[in-house]
């Protein structure tokens, strides 16, 4: 049906009205968009990590601060090695030394095992992954010097 040319305008100064009210409280519209993005940041900061397996690959939303922990865990890993390696080339017998058992929970749960104690140097250690979420579990080995080199390329993209 028809309006009436007084209906409209007493709706366009309704919007116009809480227009108003809305800047006052939210600050402009970019403002509030900008609040918008910036509290998004922290879901687009974390991009998809991807480790790559003997045949194929896995990705997953990782955040960047657990991505520097686990690095920090398999340099730590990486010294317990070649801790072993020195003792094995000086023919004396090796110390046990601690395995890495690394867990976290994003997305998925994320779980790295090694024990260096079976490996006689950081190049031939193999770690277990373990990623899984309440559908979905894959176990899975991979060389060490490949999970360090994805965490590596992650890092360095972000």
């Amino acid at each position: 049906g028809k309006t009436c040319p007084g209906m409209w305008k007493s709706r366009q100064n309704y919007v116009e009205n809480l227009s108003r009210l809305w800047k006052k409280r939210n600050g402009s519209p970019l403002a509030a968009k900008i609040k918008q993005l910036n509290s998004l940041s922290s879901v687009v900061k974390m991009a998809a990590f991807t480790v790559h397996l003997a045949q194929g690959s896995v990705s997953f939303r990782f955040a960047p601060e657990a991505a520097q922990a686990l690095q920090a865990e398999i340099a730590q890993l990486t010294q317990r090695l070649k801790t072993i390696a020195q003792q094995v080339n000086q023919q004396e017998r090796p110390t046990k030394q601690d395995a890495l058992e690394y867990r976290y929970t994003g997305d998925v749960f994320l779980e790295v095992f090694c024990n260096p104690n079976l490996y006689a140097s950081p190049f031939s250690a193999k770690v277990l992954l373990t990623l899984r979420d309440d559908r979905l579990r894959l176990s899975t080995e991979t060389d060490l010097s490949q999970l360090r080199t994805d965490l590596e390329d992650y890092l360095a993209q972000i």
